[in-house]
């Protein structure tokens, strides 16, 4: 079947490319047009038999894909959308605080500063509330996004070619619904990038039309400025956060990419491919639209000699200022949101959680704490896992539990449920990798009851902690901690404890 579908698709070309060599233009050469109408047959055929080689790997795909895509997608589109009207929201507050003052001084200049931002700020939270109706070109008026250019075009891609697929029934509703989605973020991009450059010129033309006026809004303005930054942050974390494909979403990536009939209209359609006007097979045509632009191997030619010439003491030299040059270009470039340019750097101090997801900023941890030594074995140990919220660049705060083993004694090792444990804690960053650590904790400290014997409080023994805590990396994921820590309530422990101090080992992820 998947032969004779190639050999109709080959008599098909044949016959179109023996209507175009009648029309072709008499100036060219026959052997010129015999040769070129059939490579095109050539071309037609090879994609033919690769697309339908190919059909095992494209029904690989599963059809969760699309659902996910989909969700992804519109869960994205949400989020611009109420962060971009917020932002908006924002500075016509701030432009109203602004027009009130300077109506008192000049009510000339607050006309005419103030009259069309009214009308132009109704219009952009209305363009950027509405639906997307349509894109007016191929090339994103948005940064280039790697991610979105791949979904895209496997999705038009799928599409394209839906027919050859099983399952064609249940994948053709969940892929037009993934390709609107998809439609419609890339348009929602662009209009934030028009929403984000008005806010930057509104940004500009406030600070030098309010300049002379004393410092009077220079509490307005600093507003603003850290709205700005804020915002563009905000949508380049949700960006980034986006792009990271899932396990569903890699697989059939993997799966597209092993059809040479993608990788061929990945080149034709993609979004790079429209910026330099380049086709699948014209490369000559490519080199033309990239003549003029220095290269990757332009740019090392370049170093060599330039290292060359130096000699091997002046290597060295260059080689270390490289360095220094990318260090404090990464350091500029980590105080920029999205990586924006050198107007877009903050006259304060950013807070770097600030733009950070709930999500984001917990943290989970695990710990331990052994009790009474008993020969070479504790009697019991405090197994604890917790999750906090990090509410400041140096603090968090959140709560655990605690499951307490028995560890029996040397002479009979065997493992039983002690009790059990609630537990708040708070930490804050001293100096270093050392912190203060505090907490109040409920423990249940006899053989697990019955669910409604705990809620007997009488049982329930009381502990207020406060001590160091030092911090240490032990991967790029892990951290190591040691606690040392003063009970409080000490003397009301059951059973009764000798030491005030408590020493737990853990780790946070």
């Amino acid at each position: 079947m998947k032969k004779c579908l190639a050999l109709l698709i080959f008599f098909c070309s044949v016959f179109c490319g023996a209507m175009a060599q009648k029309t072709t233009s008499s100036f060219e050469p026959d052997t010129l047009q015999n040769s070129t109408v059939a490579q095109d047959q050539a071309d037609i055929l090879n994609r033919a038999i690769s697309l339908t080689d190919s059909l095992p790997n494209l029904q690989q795909i599963p059809l969760r894909y699309f659902s996910k895509t989909t969700a992804k997608a519109d869960d994205l589109n949400r989020r611009l959308t109420q962060k971009t009207a917020k932002a908006l929201h924002r500075l016509q507050k701030q432009e109203e605080k602004i027009n009130s003052k300077l109506s008192k001084i000049d009510s000339v200049a607050a006309h005419n500063l103030f009259t069309s931002s009214r009308d132009s700020l109704s219009h952009l939270q209305d363009l950027v509330k509405g639906k997307v109706t349509g894109l007016a070109s191929k090339i994103p008026a948005h940064p280039y996004i790697p991610y979105l250019d791949t979904l895209k075009n496997s999705l038009d891609f799928l599409n394209k070619y839906s027919g050859k697929l099983s399952q064609v029934k249940e994948m053709q509703e969940k892929l037009h619904s993934s390709l609107n989605s998809v439609q419609q973020l890339e348009g929602k991009l662009n209009q934030l990038q028009d929403a984000q450059a008005y806010i930057q010129q509104r940004k500009q033309l406030l600070e030098e039309t309010l300049r002379g006026y004393d410092g009077v809004f220079k509490k307005n303005l600093g507003k603003i400025d850290k709205d700005l930054y804020y915002y563009k942050a905000q949508m380049q974390n949700y960006k980034e956060l986006w792009e990271h494909p899932d396990k569903i979403e890699t697989k059939a990536l993997e799966a597209l990419h092993k059809v040479p009939a993608f990788n061929g209209f990945m080149k034709e359609h993609s979004a790079l491919a429209s910026l330099f006007n380049v086709a699948g097979s014209q490369a000559g045509s490519m080199q033309e639209n990239l003549q003029g632009l220095q290269t990757r191997s332009m740019i090392e030619q370049e170093i060599q000699q330039r290292l060359q010439e130096a000699g091997a003491g002046g290597r060295e030299q260059v080689q270390q200022q490289m360095q220094q040059a990318q260090q404090q270009l990464q350091e500029l470039k980590n105080k920029l949101p999205g990586g924006g340019s050198i107007a877009d750097m903050p006259n304060f101090k950013p807070k770097e959680l600030k733009s950070k997801t709930l999500f984001q900023r917990l943290e989970y941890g695990t710990n331990i704490q052994f009790g009474k030594a008993s020969g070479w074995y504790p009697t019991t140990s405090d197994i604890a896992a917790q999750i906090g919220y990090k509410f400041s660049e140096k603090g968090s705060a959140g709560i655990g539990t605690s499951f307490k083993l028995g560890w029996g004694n040397i002479h009979k090792i065997h493992f039983t449920a002690r009790g059990l444990g609630l537990r708040s804690y708070l930490d804050y960053k001293l100096k270093g990798a050392f912190y203060v650590n505090g907490g109040f904790e409920m423990n249940y400290n006899t053989t697990m009851p019955d669910i409604p014997a705990l809620k007997n409080w009488n049982g329930w023994t009381r502990s207020a902690l406060l001590g160091i805590e030092k911090k240490y990396k032990i991967s790029n994921k892990v951290n190591g901690n040691m606690m040392l820590l003063f009970n409080f309530l000490y003397r009301e422990q059951v059973p009764p404890t000798r030491s005030p101090l408590v020493f737990r080992v853990g780790y946070g992820f």
